[in-house]
């Protein structure tokens, strides 16, 4: 990690950020899950469904329905705790 960190300073950078967004073969208590991270990637990064599937190696539909599948758990996370207006 050093190595890392000593290179982005020799290359300018003023920060350094460490993320938990790297998959793993396994669950854990600091990384997001699969479809949380595909998710992530489709909105908060606005990726192509088609090139998050690449990257995963997994088909566009499969990553489409893992992207799907996971926003209907939200919405119903959501209205469970009464945190929505029409959705």
């Amino acid at each position: 990690m050093d190595d890392f960190i000593r290179f982005a300073i020799s290359e300018g950078f003023t920060s350094y950020g460490i993320s938990s967004h790297a998959p793993l073969p396994f669950s854990t208590a600091w990384t997001m899950e699969w479809e949380a991270r595909r998710v992530h990637a489709r909105y908060m990064l606005g990726m192509k469904v088609k090139d998050i599937a690449a990257m995963e190696g997994i088909t566009p539909s499969q990553a489409g329905k893992s992207i799907h599948a996971a926003l209907r758990r939200l919405r119903r996370y959501f209205i469970r705790r009464k945190w929505t207006s029409g959705l």
